[in-house]
């Protein structure tokens, strides 16, 4: 298997677990935090959605949202009420993945290399680095959501 596919099947594995998380779940439980030093499932999907287009960027697709800088890191999860709706990220999430998926087929091994503009240690400061890094991060973030369905009361969603 090449880095690409490997990339692609750990998107479509999180792609579906956060399908599976979020089933059942309303706009108002998604907007819900259990404690106020926590961000609510619909902050960490609009923050998964926020990174996908950062992938699709390092993976040199002109590619850009509309969420401004409202679920990147370090933003406060405060305004929860004027989130755009669940299902609205839900199908952006997706679509970015396709795209991403779909560019993952046709990068070269060398633009995989590339050096990235900047380094996650103890990734290496290439392109793949930096994707994998955000790959990764992604799945921590689907770990939360898996939590907080929890907390809304809902069965867990697989496992």
């Amino acid at each position: 298997m090449t880095s690409q596919e490997m990339l692609a099947n750990l998107l479509s594995l999180n792609t579906g677990a956060i399908q599976m998380t979020l089933k059942e779940i309303s706009h108002e439980q998604a907007i819900h935090s259990p404690h106020e030093t926590c961000n609510s499932a619909a902050f960490i999907l609009g923050h998964i959605v926020t990174y996908r287009y950062q992938i699709a960027r390092m993976l040199g697709m002109d590619e850009s949202h509309s969420l401004g800088k409202t679920f990147e890191w370090g933003a406060s999860d405060e305004n929860r009420e004027q989130y755009p709706p669940l299902a609205e990220l839900h199908a952006e999430m997706e679509a970015m993945g396709k795209k991403i998926t779909q560019r993952l087929k046709s990068i070269s091994v060398d633009e995989l290399a590339a050096e990235a503009d900047y380094e996650v240690p103890p990734m290496p400061k290439t392109v793949e680095g930096a994707v994998s890094f955000l790959v990764f991060h992604e799945t921590y973030h689907v770990g939360q959501l898996g939590y907080l369905r929890r907390f809304n009361g809902q069965e867990r969603a697989f496992g």
